[in-house]
């Protein structure tokens, strides 16, 4: 997970074609209109392999379960990728209620 230039990464899930992480992170933004971006990569011994990645528009205070869609990157940016990732969003304006 990344947001304006800082990096959250995932534990890597072995043996598993549906891997499934319980994570929680906390960004603060300085720009709300700049989306979090989710990256997924298949890790292995010799090169990690990109699986898909996504991005998560919150520039609302909000709380909302979302299902989003994997997209290629560089040129590829606009193109489907197979896979989602299945996220709870919590957005706030309030820095004291996290």
């Amino acid at each position: 997970m990344k947001c304006e230039g800082k990096k959250i990464v995932t534990p890597v899930a072995t043996g598993t074609q549906d891997p499934a992480w319980n994570i929680s992170a906390v960004f603060y933004r300085s720009d709300r209109d700049k989306p979090l971006k989710l990256t997924m990569w298949n890790k292995t011994l010799t090169i990690d392999g990109f699986i898909g990645q996504t991005k998560i528009e919150a520039s609302e205070a909000k709380t909302e379960d979302a299902i989003l869609e994997l997209y290629g990157r560089r040129s590829k940016k606009e193109e489907r990728v197979p896979g989602q990732v299945k996220v709870l969003i919590e957005t706030s304006v309030d820095l004291q209620q996290f």
